[in-house]
């Protein structure tokens, strides 16, 4: 009889000792214990870091156990080894603290009666699935901690408001939540932003067609990954995938203000930087302030564009670029202006643009040029020869000089055409 009374309890926790990749029902994890991705790319278990014994519920890859990937719990440690990762009566996705009595965290997902299974993908992506239906309720990528894989995404639902960004962590040794966040500005032309708090750090410069216009690096990753960039009624967001046969791979903020991108260089067992921002002085977000332009291999890297002179002139010369740069020559009255033409840069700020994508550059030329208010205009998809149009029509902020960078037309008064940009 006491055989019989314990025998589902001993083949519940015989389930629970065996690699799996899923959970079902009344099925757990311990801490100890571990799901593994079909092809054992990934784990997920609980974990430490650094000299702390708080634990976390995380998933890292399975051949660098040190680089966590996504944790559940990042801001309600667990003090000792008394969590268990389960699934509740309705369906949801449970973190329990066995020893306090309390949920720790759970997947918030649409309330089912239906049966529901967990599972840890080959991607790195933990999927809770309604058993009857099929239907995804919950996925860990739709809420990502400060690593971006493969199949995840960086913008906005506009459907629902959901956002899908990065966080970094507070310290390399703490999980929690940290200063800085990396998330899609959904305004006028969309690009990516790093933030330091309410402050804007680092961007990456608008979605051009192949890439992000200060981003040239990414041409050089086509034959590893493939990028997608989604901007409809639904949803605004950018993504990628890994092509067949490319190393492992992660997009990482970290906790200095850092993103990178980093590939698995197996026979050396560590990861390699393809890529990293901000990359130099020039990509600190206004560096050179209003129609200031960021050059970093010249021995003074802030001038002003064509046709504009420094703000103050003393502060200037003194290196303080904050206060930007304003016109020699305004605009408006009779004055006869055109376009100064500025190749090879990284385009403007464009949160507080103007898009419009079926007309071509001579089009958008024309709009700019009648417009009184419009200060500058570019080419909205670099393919083709150009196409759409992107006009300013305020302060042009955080410009830079970059290779592969794109043509920028800036409005002046006839009479600064011609001349040299003020240094």
């Amino acid at each position: 009889m006491r055989i019989l009374f314990f025998l589902p309890f001993l083949l519940n926790l015989l389930s629970n000792s065996s690699a799996l990749d899923s959970l079902k029902g009344p099925q757990y994890i311990t801490d100890g214990q571990n799901l593994i991705s079909a092809n054992d790319t990934f784990q997920l278990g609980f974990f430490s870091t650094g000299a702390s014994t708080n634990r976390f519920l995380g998933i890292w890859f399975n051949e660098a156990p040190q680089t966590v990937v996504w944790i559940a719990n990042r801001d309600r440690p667990i003090y000792n080894s008394s969590g268990v990762l389960s699934i509740s009566e309705n369906g949801n996705l449970e973190l329990t603290d066995t020893y306090m009595g309390n949920t720790v965290w759970f997947s918030n997902s649409t309330y089912t009666t239906n049966p529901t299974s967990v599972q840890l993908l080959e991607s790195g992506n933990l999927v809770l699935r309604d058993l009857i239906t099929n239907g995804i309720l919950w996925q860990s990528f739709d809420w990502p901690t400060n690593t971006f894989l493969p199949g995840m995404k960086i913008g906005k639902n506009l459907k629902t408001g959901h956002e899908w960004s990065l966080a970094s962590w507070l310290t390399s040794d703490n999980p929690e939540n940290g200063k800085y966040h990396y998330t899609m500005d959904w305004q006028g032309s969309p690009e990516i932003v790093m933030w330091y708090g309410t402050t804007k750090r680092y961007r990456t410069g608008s979605w051009i067609g192949l890439r992000f216009s200060g981003i040239p690096e990414m041409s050089t990753y086509q034959d590893m990954f493939s990028f997608y960039f989604t901007n409809n009624s639904d949803e605004i967001s950018f993504g990628y995938s890994s092509k067949p046969g490319a190393l492992p791979s992660r997009v990482t903020l970290n906790e200095s203000g850092v993103v990178q991108r980093l590939v698995w260089v197996q026979n050396i067992s560590s990861w390699s930087t393809f890529w990293s921002g901000p990359r130099d002085q020039c990509d600190y977000y206004s560096k050179c302030g209003a129609f200031g332009v960021c050059n970093a291999n010249a021995a003074t890297i802030c001038s002003c564009l064509q046709g504009f002179v420094p703000k103050s002139p003393i502060n200037w010369y003194m290196r303080d670029n904050s206060q930007g740069c304003v016109r020699r020559v305004e605009l408006g009255g009779d004055k006869a202006y055109g376009f100064y033409v500025v190749k090879g840069v990284k385009l403007p700020d464009t949160h507080s643009a103007i898009v419009e994508t079926i007309i071509n550059l001579d089009q958008c030329r024309e709009k700019c040029l009648h417009n009184y208010s419009c200060v500058a205009y570019s080419a909205a998809d670099t393919r083709n020869g150009g196409s759409g149009c992107i006009m300013w029509f305020d302060n042009l902020v955080d410009t830079r000089f970059i290779d592969g960078g794109q043509v920028l037309y800036i409005k002046v008064a006839q009479s600064e055409i011609g001349t040299f940009l003020y240094l």
